[in-house]
């Protein structure tokens, strides 16, 4: 019950030289591969961490360039996105904000719970955590951007007072090329204390026909990656500059 840690390993690139090679033999192992830039070569001899692109939802994720620390930007409009998953699935909630100067989607904060866990946990964790943070100028509640099903938003309203809004769900596959992309150009930044936001990003996978997202005891319904995959395509970026609050 509560808010959920993530314990799991983030896997960095190491590099080994294997220096007993001689220049012939080195020279063979890169014909042998393919090539020094095939994922062969770099798995095979120098033991770096090769992720099948084919079947991870954001082949291009690099901790080294898109998990870091960084200050609040100057200016910048902060939303709050939530995939709740019901019996089955995690339910994950992530503060993100569009830094203008940036162009860049930072991940400040994370939040998630197991499956099952009841509403009243849910909005009382993530009030505790971000109530009166991350605030828009002249707002004095957070907009909600939740996929919940029409009742339980109803709820959310009655019974908690929350405010909520669904997110963009139309054409599921351009909304993760979308966020594939961004970090492609390298626009998205995550904060390194948000761990399963990054274990999904580097891990989640789709299911065999590319139809969803695949099922695992760590990253649950690559929650993670479907809040983040709202956040991307519903920040509005064309509003006016807004001045970041204390």
């Amino acid at each position: 019950t509560g808010v959920q840690t993530c314990a799991l390993p983030i896997c960095f690139p190491v590099t080994i030289v294997v220096k007993a090679l001689s220049q012939s033999q080195y020279e063979a192992c890169v014909r042998r591969a393919g090539g020094r830039h095939t994922d062969d070569f770099k798995r095979e001899y120098l033991n770096q961490i090769i992720r099948d692109k084919s079947v991870v939802v954001i082949p291009d994720f690099d901790p080294l360039r898109h998990v870091a620390s960084f200050d609040l930007p100057e200016y910048c409009n902060y939303e709050i996105y939530i995939d709740w998953g019901g019996v089955r699935d995690f339910t994950v909630a992530i503060v993100v904000g569009y830094g203008y100067l940036e162009a860049t989607d930072f991940v400040f904060d994370e939040l998630w719970w197991g499956p099952n866990t009841p509403t009243e946990i849910i909005v009382n964790d993530i009030r505790a955590k971000w109530s009166g943070k991350y605030l828009q100028p002249n707002r004095k509640e957070h907009v909600y951007y939740a996929d919940v099903p029409g009742q339980l938003a109803v709820d959310l309203g009655r019974t908690f007072k929350m405010s909520v809004a669904l997110p963009q769900k139309s054409d599921w596959e351009a909304s993760i090329n979308g966020l594939a992309n961004r970090f492609t150009q390298n626009k998205i930044k995550i904060a390194p204390h948000c761990k399963l936001t990054i274990t999904t990003c580097q891990s989640g996978m789709f299911n065999k026909n590319h139809t969803d997202f695949e099922r695992t005891i760590s990253t649950g319904h690559c929650d993670a990656i479907a809040a983040l995959m709202y956040a991307v395509r519903g920040l509005n970026l064309h509003k006016g500059i807004l001045q970041v609050q204390g």
